[in-house]
């Protein structure tokens, strides 16, 4: 079955002439263009507050979280009364508690997460992507460093009346969350209601389709072309449309979107991950599943998509499978070369030689 993405799904000075640029390319995950162009920024103004910004979100993008944490905590030392600034401490440190070994570390980051966001609410109370973040944070985190359902809805109501389209398809993230579609589908038509054009509101409505049993797959890809309509180069929406047309089994079509993708997205091949797996999800056409998975990892991942070593765990799935157990064990070994500490391939190699 094709898996839904949520409504909000967190990624999160002397260029600011660039930055409009920047921030399209962030938006569309863009991230290889993106360091391009401030390697050389960054390099000439290592202490610049906006210069550490950026480069924290990039190596963030790049699963280099260690690093990305670092620069995100001189950039608010630097210039802590910028809100962007504290947001990205605050989603640097909120994926390093996701993903630290002991609760106690879990919970120092998440503090530290809880701090930042705060922060940077306290300095622009609108401000989206922080609004984004702390709503997850409030929903997902324990009593015991600060979590709560009330504060989520309080962020989400605040940001409502600003900025009303965002607003509530924050809302409709709420009910996501909370496995409430009736209100879910609401909210995201009163979004499209008062811009039918938001490509954020559109990928929610997408998501609506792919709630449903049985999935409304036409109706889906539908939306997806629609939102590559008003931005051509959104990543998350060319590798959803791949995986629908893979479960479809349109191969044509499948071929002619490949083909669209990396006209518009050349650093990504995103999409024959997420065809790929879609395929290894559905339990069927393993070898065209493992041939788009070869050709995902024929160049280095784009920023925020799966690592190498992800295809390869998918891979070594493919090759169980198909009781090649030799053969996925290999897989998991090569993943674990790219990332020795990628948790799924060692749990499933520790199960494989124990078997």
């Amino acid at each position: 079955m094709l898996k839904s993405i949520p409504a909000i799904v967190l990624i999160c000075g002397t260029l600011s002439a660039q930055e409009p640029s920047l921030e399209s390319l962030r938006q569309d995950g863009r991230w290889k263009q993106v360091q391009a162009r401030i390697d050389g920024w960054y390099r000439a103004n290592p202490q610049d507050p906006y210069a550490l910004l950026w480069m924290s979100r990039v190596k963030q993008a790049f699963g280099q979280l260690e690093e990305a944490l670092d620069l995100a905590r001189k950039a608010v030392a630097a210039k802590g009364d910028d809100p962007d600034i504290q947001t990205q401490l605050a989603s640097t440190a909120g994926m390093s508690a996701g993903s630290a070994e002991g609760i106690m570390k879990q919970y120092s980051f998440a503090r530290e997460m809880k701090k930042a966001g705060e922060a940077a609410l306290a300095l622009k109370p609108d401000h989206k992507e922080a609004a984004e973040m702390m709503v997850m944070y409030y929903l997902q985190a324990p009593a015991i460093v600060g979590g709560g359902e009330g504060k989520a809805k309080t962020v989400a109501q605040q940001l409502t009346r600003t900025q009303p389209v965002a607003g509530l398809i924050l809302q409709a993230t709420i009910a996501y969350q909370k496995k409430d579609q009736a209100t879910y589908r609401a909210l995201v038509q009163q979004a499209l209601a008062k811009d039918p054009a938001s490509a954020d509101a559109l990928m929610a409505q997408a998501t609506i389709h792919l709630l449903v049993k049985p999935q409304e797959l036409d109706a889906a890809l539908a939306v997806y072309r629609k939102v590559l309509a008003i931005r051509p180069r959104q990543a998350a929406a060319h590798a959803q449309i791949a995986a629908i047309l893979a479960e479809q089994g349109k191969w044509a079509e499948l071929d002619a979107a490949f083909a669209e993708a990396r006209r518009q997205l050349p650093d990504s091949l995103w999409p024959y991950y997420a065809a790929g797996k879609n395929l290894l999800d559905e339990n069927r056409d393993l070898d065209r599943a493992e041939t788009f998975l070869r050709v995902y990892l024929t160049q280095a991942p784009e920023g925020g998509t799966p690592s190498l070593a992800a295809a390869h765990w998918r891979l070594a799935q493919i090759r169980e499978k198909q009781g090649k157990k030799a053969e996925a064990i290999a897989e998991l070994e090569l993943a674990l070369k790219v990332a020795p500490a990628f948790k799924p391939a060692k749990k499933d190699l520790e199960r494989l030689r124990k078997g």
